[in-house]
């Protein structure tokens, strides 16, 4: 791939990205001197902090005066979130959550190394969890107090869609429906769940494998 590279202006800082293919470097200069380097910055879209790489190693940066909010200590991170004010990190194998001032507000127990975390996109939601896979690839919902909603045992979660997500079985790979607390609304027999506006449709699929669907109003 070409060469190419972008600046943003942060405050009285310019950031300058320069990607070179599967590689980039970035440098901030202020009054044209040349005061940071890092290996890499990503999420330069981000309502205010992108995350920069240092000798393997990440943090945050502010977007506004291009200063670090965190040093590059953590094993991965992920982006801000703005309803729980929140970030993802791992740090020394441990998952943990930082806020916005840059201070680790949560530590779990969960343990996150190697390709496990490269992997993963951890996001906040409106409901206040995100996702979480194992290194089994089973499915959870962790919130943002570091506790289970949901332990992670199935094969898929859907995203929140207004309140709701649908599941699949570990074993069956059958669907089934719960809400944002993981109360499970509808058992997993049915072959695909899909939520509309106020109803969820429900598909069977018959041993002739005709499709056959009904539709039940959310609570």
């Amino acid at each position: 791939p070409k060469e190419f590279s972008i600046s943003i202006k942060a405050g009285s800082r310019i950031m300058r990205k320069i990607n070179r293919g599967r590689s980039a470097d970035v440098y901030i200069y202020e009054a044209g001197k040349l005061i940071s380097t890092y290996e890499d910055i990503d999420h330069l879209n981000g309502d205010n902090f992108a995350i920069y790489r240092q000798n393997g190693k990440y943090g945050y940066i502010n977007l506004k005066n291009a200063s670090e909010l965190t040093d590059a200590v953590f094993d991965k991170v992920w982006p801000f979130n703005l309803i729980t004010g929140l970030g993802i990190v791992v740090k020394d194998g441990r998952l943990a959550f930082i806020n916005t001032d840059g201070d680790i507000m949560v530590r779990t127990c969960i343990e996150m190394h190697g390709d496990h975390i490269m992997n993963m996109d951890f996001q906040f939601e409106e409901d206040g969890n995100f996702i979480y896979i194992d290194d089994e690839c089973l499915y959870g919902l962790l919130n943002s107090k570091g506790n289970w909603t949901v332990k992670p045992q199935y094969a898929w979660i859907s995203k929140n869609v207004n309140g709701y997500r649908t599941f699949k079985d570990a074993d069956t790979n059958f669907s089934g429906l719960m809400d944002s607390k993981g109360k499970i609304l509808v058992n997993a027999k049915y072959y695909d769940i899909s939520i509309g506006d106020g109803i969820a449709k429900l598909i069977i699929r018959r041993p002739d494998d005709e499709l056959v669907s009904e539709e039940i109003v959310l609570p």
